[in-house]
């Protein structure tokens, strides 16, 4: 389009030139008395001149009319030479120079961005900071270089080649990834869609902000939806267990929805840690989306509707009052989560509560919010890292999880290219839940699954007696239940992936012996991840 637009006014003015000329002609002839420019000869010369800046005096107009077409041709001739020494400019610093360097840059590892935003620039300063030898090729971003810092890599490109020019140059070995984020995220998906079942590109990792949910993504294309990735950074870095039973979550927006659907999904625990999580506002939405939240937990909705107690199952109830109404709940929450969708919201609700509301506990306030705070989360800079936007640990994990099921089961499910989004989030949720697990088994505060926390944690597993495996099991089952319950599956005899029904949607005390054992591959998986060197 660029390039279009270029030859289009080229065009035009060359075309504008030619209307003026005989204008000129005619007017010296007429009111000149046979001097100045009056041949078709002359009028080039004078043109030619004029183009060029160069003025020479020899020929110029002399009448009136003449000038005034003179004075026009000069001044549409210095913004012509000017649009031409910026196209120059931009072809070279835009395009030649890009394309050199990255030419000399080709056996590196590539991040490719698809615009130079506040976010993506957080994103390549977070990625710098794991890969020091990595480049970083900014595309479209001449209107936004004031995001890059004086302090930012120098191996980085800025260059207004399209995204599928700058791949074609990158011919190493060495990995490549591209990021749409933000709006271009939302525009790009299509692309990215487009260049992942690209043969030439089956290298390339693409990385797309989308909150949509296609039924299948190719194995090279991850979908990242930045307030989820919040929610589950939040609840990584903010685990649930302990002695904190109740949560109070202010906010009825996409954020909020987040923050419960991941912790209703991470926080599967014991009987014995049951969490309430309190929702306030309207949640009609959420209650649209789970129409099978009750089978998961314990639910009051704010119309009075309730389901029963289930063992072990956590509470969530609903009410439409605001959520500092009720100020004896506020002081005996464990935690109060403000994540209203607007930041600026919720830095003000954090400040109110702080200074007029007492508490009788040790209550933890959390808030989204952006800045640097001791109790802020899903900020940019906690949220626009490489492990949360590539998920390179948490899909490793699950990818081996499902080769680790595949083994075991003799070749019985699916490779992962094979897999549904659907059943691949199901590997990943398993895998999201590993930490958790081993948390439980050795009482730890762990942050990361080395290989030799794995094997620790496997190996208080094996160490435990019939009945406190089984509760292990029970566990992972209430867990996989869970999940299936919280994407609308439902029980039924015989198992219809496409209907979402499924056999073993059924308590963990219904299932035989043998169905039990399955759920100790969660277990058996650490073992294996201890003898690997971990993720």
């Amino acid at each position: 389009m660029k390039k279009r637009s270029a030859v289009r006014i080229i065009l035009l003015l060359l075309l504008f030139y030619v209307l003026l000329l005989p204008i000129l002609i005619i007017s010296e002839r007429t009111f000149g008395n046979g001097e100045g420019i009056t041949d078709l000869n002359s009028a080039l010369w004078y043109l030619a001149a004029t183009l060029t800046t160069v003025g020479y005096g020899d020929v110029a107009p002399v009448t009136a009319p003449g000038r005034i077409v003179g004075v026009v041709l000069m001044l549409s001739s210095a913004g012509l030479f000017l649009y031409f020494l910026g196209l120059v400019f931009s072809v070279f610093f835009g395009r030649l120079l890009p394309r050199t360097r990255l030419r000399a840059f080709a056996g590196k590892s590539w991040y490719v961005l698809a615009a130079c935003s506040a976010g993506d620039v957080q994103l390549a300063e977070s990625l710098a900071g794991e890969d020091r030898e990595g480049v970083f090729v900014f595309l479209d971003a001449r209107g936004d270089r004031k995001n890059l810092t004086l302090g930012f890599p120098p191996r980085h490109v800025i260059t207004d080649m399209t995204l599928e020019e700058v791949l074609l140059i990158h011919r190493g070995n060495a990995p490549v990834h591209v990021f749409f984020l933000g709006e271009n995220g939302r525009s790009g998906y299509a692309l990215a869609q487009d260049l992942a079942a690209d043969p030439r590109f089956e290298q390339v990792q693409f990385c797309c902000e989308t909150d949509r949910a296609p039924d299948h993504v190719p194995g090279h294309l991850i979908l990242f939806d930045r307030m989820d990735a919040a929610a589950r950074s939040y609840w990584m870095d903010h685990p649930a267990g302990g002695s904190e039973k109740l949560y109070l979550i202010a906010g009825d927006g996409r954020m909020a929805e987040r923050l419960l659907e991941r912790g209703l999904l991470m926080n599967v625990l014991p009987p014995e840690y049951s969490i309430t999580y309190r929702g306030f506002g309207d949640w009609g939405h959420f209650l649209r989306n789970h129409p099978q939240l009750g089978q998961a937990v314990s639910l009051c909705t704010p119309n009075g509707e309730s389901t029963g107690k289930r063992r072990g199952g956590d509470t969530v109830i609903f009410s439409e009052a605001p959520w500092d109404a009720d100020h004896e709940l506020l002081a005996r929450a464990d935690r109060i989560i403000l994540c209203a969708d607007d930041e600026a919201l919720n830095a003000e609700r954090m400040t109110e509560l702080l200074r007029y509301h007492a508490f009788t506990g040790e209550v933890h306030v959390y808030g989204r919010v952006s800045g640097e705070r001791a109790c802020g989360f899903g900020d940019a800079a906690m949220v626009l890292t490489g492990e949360n936007v590539m998920h390179s640990a948490l899909n490793r994990a699950a990818r081996r999880m499902n080769d680790f099921y595949r083994r075991k089961n003799s070749g019985g499910s699916s490779s992962w290219e094979e897999m549904s989004e659907f059943h691949r989030q199901s590997n990943i949720a398993a895998a999201d839940h590993l930490l958790t697990k081993v948390r439980l088994l050795l009482g730890e505060d762990v942050r990361a699954l080395s290989a030799e926390v794995c094997s620790r944690a496997y190996a208080a597993f094996c160490s435990t007696s019939s009945a406190e495996r089984e509760k292990w099991e029970w566990l992972e089952h209430e867990r996989w239940m869970r999940f299936h319950w919280m994407f609308n599956w439902k029980y039924s005899p015989e198992r219809n992936n496409a209907m979402r029904l499924h056999d073993r949607l059924v308590p963990f005390e219904e299932l035989n012996a043998e169905e039990k054992k399955l759920d100790d591959s969660a277990y058996e998986l650490l073992g294996e991840f201890g003898e690997e060197g971990g993720l």
